[in-house]
């Protein structure tokens, strides 16, 4: 069974707004069993290590980002080979927002400050199991500053007991012949595995510390892509499982369809990918709020230890239900097995432009622990009006990408009717914490009742001007989601403002409910040192930067409630 050491963060140690000291832009994770920071404007490591510490998902939310850099300094180096020359990944090419890309989304041109980063690093998918981001536009240059015309892009995906790296180098430009790529890793404290359906090769370096990883040498023009894809497991921590080939599972549909499905083994990232019908024809909402999706599960582990299997179950496409649907894993009998489903997706698409992970499309990520010569057998459960009669709460991960900004952004949600509220923890568009908020069961913009609704949002935490009036924003922002749903959602956002004087640990909750929407906010705020200031507020509705309300009034009852 899952523990307390079975989770993952991903955050911003520095580079959402700003550098470290000497210049780069570090996107951290940090799981119970290992942590690692990237210069993401180089695709490389800057420290990787195992965490030994029996440290909770709870405690680990607030610890400085200095576990992190504490961990043994680490590199990756990325090489390609091309008529007998070689090029590294010395920096990325620049993907800067323009004023007119701002305004089309309505956002503020403050976000075209030099402190903040364009979309070059993408968060994809986030939440208590998985994080998967990428670092796009990588440039390859030889010794003397020549340019391949070619652009890398890495992606990494943590799960809590291992990571997976790919590195993909496309070209627009001219075709090019007999090109090998290379990955040199100096990691301690790990081991160094191979897809097993890569024909990659790996060797000890120059020194013993060193590790290669090559591809044989092929063409890249348009149409064909060079890969090159490793997993890191760090030493010491006690998971049965290696990503080293699929599991046995059987998957057959319950309701409202009966079709058995096929999962598909993700070599590159050792995961098993199930895809769910999307049900846009086979669901009539207005008339069927009750319908839940159901297909059950059967893992045989047929070797003498136990197996650890990570799955994804995900729909594609245009589909009902993407705004509120809620998985839950239950035994034969209907009970539900306390085994988190992170609930992570994405509606966003431009017109006229594609975008890699662009909308829409769900992943539900989930890990199954199977006994040695046994079978585990369960029913996942998706909701998506209701749960036992009252619509269901829903909290999820909204990728960004086909909007912009790209970076971690919440959405919560009263059955699937359309967002109830959304939370951006690192204000990556510029506005506040708390961003649209929709009322439930009034009149629906498009009319109807089961619908979107008017956005009358936004809200902020800790508000905090310093006393030359620059703003604090709250940094090194993780996001622990305890409950998913669909009773009760329960997220924890924790960091610490800019300046590093006060840290801030932030709870949101969404009941379910048939009436009025409800969010329970409960915020702590810890002063390190003196704080001087010329404006503070520990919480705002509106905020500063996002105030559609369109009402004057707003009192606190007895028991201290928004009403």
């Amino acid at each position: 069974m899952l523990t307390s050491r079975d989770y993952t963060y991903m955050f911003w140690a520095h580079g959402w707004r700003g550098t470290s000291p000497d210049g780069r832009r570090v996107m951290c994770v940090q799981t119970g069993n290992y942590g690692g920071a990237f210069d993401t404007d180089r695709g490389t490591l800057l420290n990787w290590g195992p965490i030994t510490n029996d440290v909770s998902a709870t405690d680990a939310l607030t610890e400085d980002a200095q576990t992190i850099y504490d961990l043994p300094p680490a590199t990756l180096a990325w090489e390609l080979t091309v008529g007998g020359n070689s090029y590294e990944v010395k920096h990325s090419l620049s993907r800067d927002r323009s004023k007119d890309n701002l305004e089309a989304l309505g956002l503020p041109l403050s976000l075209l400050d030099d402190a903040t980063p364009g979309e070059q690093t993408r968060m994809i998918v986030s939440g208590r199991l998985v994080q998967r981001f990428d670092m796009e536009n990588l440039s390859f240059e030889d010794t003397n500053g020549k340019t391949l015309p070619v652009v890398g892009r890495a992606e990494v995906t943590a799960l809590p007991h291992y990571m997976a790296v790919t590195m993909e180098v496309s070209t627009d430009e001219v075709p090019l012949d007999g090109v090998a790529l290379k990955a040199r890793l100096q990691i301690a404290g790990c081991t160094v595995l191979l897809p097993p359906t890569q024909a990659d090769t790996i060797q000890q370096g120059d020194s013993t510390s060193e590790t290669i990883i090559s591809t044989p040498a092929t063409d890249v023009d348009k149409e064909k892509r060079l890969r090159l894809s490793f997993f890191v497991v760090p030493d010491g921590q006690a998971s049965p499982f290696y990503p080293t080939g699929p599991a046995s599972i059987t998957a057959d549909g319950i309701a409202p369809y009966t079709d058995t499905l096929t999962p598909e083994y993700d070599a590159e990232r050792g995961l098993t990918w199930l895809s769910l019908p999307g049900l846009t024809e086979a669901w009539d909402m207005q008339n069927n709020r009750d319908m839940m999706e159901r297909v059950k599960l059967s893992i045989k582990n047929p070797s003498d230890a136990p197996m650890r299997v990570p799955l994804v179950f995900s729909k594609q496409g245009d589909f009902a239900g993407v705004t509120g649907l809620t998985p839950v894993l239950r035994d034969l009998d209907g009970q539900p097995l306390g085994i988190p489903v992170q609930i992570s997706k994405n509606w966003h698409r431009t017109e006229g432009k594609t975008s890699l992970y662009e909308g829409p499309w769900f992943q539900g990520y989930t890990v199954l622990d199977v006994e040695a010569n046994s079978t585990f057998e369960c029913e996942l459960t998706i909701a998506y009006a209701l749960w036992g009669g009252v619509p269901a709460a829903s909290h999820a991960q909204l990728c960004l990408i086909g909007y912009g900004g790209n970076q971690l952004w919440d959405q919560a949600a009263i059955g699937s009717f359309g967002e109830t509220i959304t939370y951006d923890p690192d204000v990556c568009l510029g506005r506040s914490i708390i961003d649209d908020v929709r009322p439930l069961m009034v009149e629906a913009m498009g009319g109807g009742k089961w619908s979107w609704t008017n956005n009358v949002g936004g809200g902020d935490f800790l508000a905090y001007f310093d006393q030359d009036n620059k703003k604090q924003y709250l940094t090194r922002m993780r996001a622990f989601y305890e409950y998913y749903g669909p009773n009760l959602t329960n997220v924890h956002y924790a960091g610490v403002s800019a300046d590093g004087k006060i840290e801030a640990h932030v709870k949101v909750s969404t009941p379910r409910c048939d009436d009025i929407t409800r969010s329970y906010h409960t915020f702590r705020y810890d002063v390190k040192e003196p704080v001087e200031f010329s404006r503070l507020a520990f919480y705002q509705l509106g905020s500063d930067g996002y105030n559609n309300h369109q009402f004057n009034m707003i009192f606190l009852n007895k028991s201290g409630l928004l009403s």
